[in-house]
């Protein structure tokens, strides 16, 4: 979905991007549209200048109308000046949510710096819509380890906790060309790990694979688990790799590495 802007106001702005959401969110409702779910659904707003001052995406009902409805945000801007850049693009800012680009051409190469890490997320430049989750402590003595996509994951925890249902197939959900690998080191104290996956992906296509310090293939983890998988690993480096591919998307995975001290 394109939205080309010359010159609005920022309550303008920021209003027509809050209420295109629904709209790009409730099109697989409509009869005259092939109908999809379970998709990666964003809005591209293309602009040839930018307000330097006011403009602030992180509104709270900007914000909370993509993230309610799980769709995508980028601005494409055109020849753009160095003042309107740095109200737009904010670098590395741990608030950005959204994707967003200065462009001085259009050609291929010019489209390709926004087609190619937003779309087909090939790390050329941080995306913002897919951030990971790196591996964490859920414990102050470092007892047990932690890492999911999305970053909002909103599935199971624990054998006690419960997928949500229904589930609307757009938010909380992964994002597609994902290749993201978490590295998890064995701690000196311990002689190995227990690994617990909670997950929902595409099955066939979309996997999370876990690999020794030889980069040999442990465990492999696609489709839908009700409950939770479990394995034992005693490898000093464990590498987890979540890959996805173009077409259908679902809620993840959270994973929990619990190390055995030893004995």
């Amino acid at each position: 979905m394109f939205f080309e802007m010359s010159y609005l106001y920022n309550l303008i702005i920021f209003r027509a991007l809050a209420s295109l959401v629904k709209l790009a969110y409730t099109v697989n409702t409509n009869s005259s549209t092939d109908t999809r779910t379970n998709v990666q659904r964003s809005i591209v707003l293309l602009t040839a200048e930018w307000p330097t001052t006011g403009a602030n995406l992180n509104t709270s009902y900007v914000k909370k109308a993509f993230d309610d409805y799980g769709v995508n945000l980028l601005v494409v801007g055109f020849n753009l000046t160095d003042t309107e850049k740095s109200k737009l693009i904010r670098g590395a800012s741990a608030d950005q949510w959204y994707n967003a680009v200065n462009t001085v051409t259009t050609n291929n190469d010019a489209v390709a710096t926004f087609v190619n890490p937003y779309y087909f997320n090939d790390k050329s430049a941080t995306n913002f819509w897919c951030p990971m989750y790196p591996v964490h402590p859920t414990s102050s003595d470092n007892s047990s380890f932690t890492f999911q996509e999305p970053y909002n994951y909103d599935g199971p925890y624990s054998t006690d906790g419960q997928w949500t249902v229904p589930f609307d197939g757009q938010t909380g959900r992964y994002c597609n060309f994902a290749n993201n690998q978490y590295t998890i080191n064995r701690p000196d104290n311990a002689d190995g790990m227990t690994v617990t996956v909670f997950y929902e992906l595409e099955a066939g296509k979309d996997f999370l694979n876990f690999y020794d310090a030889s980069n040999n293939l442990i465990a492999s983890f696609t489709g839908y688990d009700i409950s939770s998988s479990s394995f034992y690993t005693a490898t000093p480096v464990l590498t987890a790799r979540f890959t996805s591919d173009n077409q259908s998307v679902f809620r993840g995975f959270n994973v929990n590495i619990k190390p055995h001290p030893t004995s």
